[in-house]
């Protein structure tokens, strides 16, 4: 079988990225053929490509940014990761591009089912075609990485990361500003996706020590990051659901999150992590665990045993190669035109 995967960007370090690079091990370890199409790199030759490849299926990751392929006659797999859902569903002018692209799925993948209640929302006839799988964890460590050495931070103070791309949705600012005065060290590590948001980002932390922003290259390298940290921070306004929670959880690191659908389905209050809705619950969580190593460890455990049992790689590349064996026997016999450039 051979699959083709669709991302919005697969050479910038994005969530998407992150899980096509997954499930592509996924698709590869369980004996298919898979082939990544960067759409920043492509952009229009994306169907000739497919014409010249003829993937059995097509999986899509995000509904707008690759809505595009409802033109293609394979058998199209859509992965909603955050702000297809969350956040352009809810822009008139993106909306239908959103709602034509699930139209035209034969497959809706989510990780949890909360995060497609908007959509079966606008169209309940969506929901049958809805499928929840458990995010899997694809990071694996090459080589030791030393996070805390790296950046001179010393082994006494609590070391707080926030993992993604900088831009508004990410909260970034927010989270700056909620932590000043605590005692702690703030790590901001990803790409700048919003240049005027992360000058923003860079003019406000410019005469705050305790504050760094960086990215880190190979992905890899995360491993060392989690290692080191002593909490996982998300401070986002939408998600899918993000792996950078899921990898922490491996590591044995507690998550402080946004009380949001996609963090709520992979951290359980008191138990994994903590979650908080307005910047006062925000500091007044962060002030709790970086007082407390005790609280840090407990939440720590718990959540590489949920990880352990939930979230498993090998499952989750299992649920996804079902789903395109059945998308693929459902087109059997069905002509399939190439695709041509618009």
């Amino acid at each position: 079988m051979d699959i083709a995967l669709v991302v919005p960007s697969y050479s910038t370090l994005t969530g998407n990225s992150v899980s096509a690079r997954r499930v592509l091990h996924g698709i590869v370890a369980a004996g298919s053929r898979a082939k990544v199409l960067d759409l920043d790199t492509l952009g229009p030759y994306i169907p000739n490509v497919l014409a010249a490849y003829q993937p059995d299926v097509v999986h899509a990751f995000h509904a707008r940014r690759t809505g595009f392929l409802v033109r293609d006659s394979r058998p199209l797999v859509v992965s909603l990761t955050g702000t297809d859902v969350g956040r352009d569903l809810a822009v008139p002018d993106r909306r239908e591009e959103v709602l034509a692209a699930c139209r035209a799925a034969w497959a809706l993948i989510v990780h949890h089912r909360e995060v497609a209640a908007p959509l079966v929302q606008a169209d309940p006839a969506l929901e049958a075609r809805v499928r929840v799988i458990p995010k899997g964890m694809g990071l694996v460590e090459e080589a030791p990485f030393e996070f805390r050495r790296a950046f001179s931070i010393p082994a006494e103070k609590p070391l707080f990361v926030m993992s993604g791309g900088i831009r508004p949705v990410k909260g970034q600012l927010r989270a700056v500003r909620a932590l000043e005065g605590l005692e702690l060290e703030l790590v901001i590590v990803g790409p700048p996706l919003d240049e005027d948001y992360a000058r923003q980002l860079a003019a406000e932390v410019r005469e705050k020590p305790w504050v760094r922003i960086t990215e880190i290259r190979p992905h890899a390298r995360m491993a060392g990051v989690y290692r080191d940290a002593d909490v996982l921070l998300n401070a986002s306004d939408v998600e899918g659901t993000p792996n950078a929670i899921v990898e922490a959880m491996h590591f044995a690191r507690p998550v402080l999150a946004s009380d949001i659908p996609g963090n709520r389905a992979l951290v359980q209050p008191g138990i994994t992590g903590l979650l908080f809705r307005t910047d006062g619950e925000l500091r007044e969580s962060a002030r709790r665990l970086a007082a407390d190593p005790a609280l840090r460890a407990a939440l720590g455990a718990a959540a590489a045993q949920r990880a352990k049992t939930s979230h498993a790689t090998a499952a989750e590349a299992e649920a996804l190669m079902s789903i395109y064996r059945e998308a693929a026997a459902s087109m059997a016999g069905v002509p399939r035109p190439p695709a041509l450039l618009p």
